[in-house]
């Protein structure tokens, strides 16, 4: 269970890299830019938070299906730097944002972070840019019609 320091950190960093380009299959910002889980493990990374090394005993599969399977699910309990899912098909995620805030509930997160608007086709910083894909805040995790559940990192060992 991580502390509310550590959950602070996770959304401290999430927000500092808001604006930053959606760029397809990158997990640093020294690429110019991040897809969806790349941002996700990238904030969890500089927060000291670790999801996979008991997690993912037989490798890592850093995609947004591979986060949704390897961690704990905490049905529509959502907590500041919990992931927020979303995709067609509830086996396979293909969306994953950061849980930024809540209303006063845990079941309602008012605010959630994450690289968006983005596809296959943006490979590089400019052609993100060119498309409006990037890093940003949506007011809250229903701001796509398919959610599909939050899971909760664990602080690293």
């Amino acid at each position: 269970m991580l502390n509310p320091p550590a959950r602070e950190r996770i959304v401290l960093v999430a927000r500092s890299l808001v604006g930053l380009p959606y760029v397809w299959g990158s997990n640093t910002p020294a690429a110019g830019g991040m897809d969806c889980s790349g941002f996700a493990q990238w904030c969890w990374a500089v927060a000291g938070i670790e999801p996979w090394a008991s997690q993912f005993p037989n490798g890592r599969d850093e995609t947004a299906a591979g986060l949704w399977v390897g961690l704990d699910d905490d049905g529509n309990h959502a907590l500041p730097g919990d992931l927020a899912f979303y995709g067609s098909d509830p086996a396979r995620p293909s969306h994953v944002v950061i849980v930024g805030a809540i209303s006063g509930v845990p079941a309602a997160p008012s605010l959630v972070i994450g690289a968006s608007r983005g596809d296959r086709t943006c490979m590089s910083p400019a052609i993100a840019m060119a498309k409006g894909a990037r890093i940003r805040t949506f007011p809250s995790h229903l701001y796509r019609p398919d959610f599909l559940g939050f899971r909760r990192p664990a602080l690293r060992t």
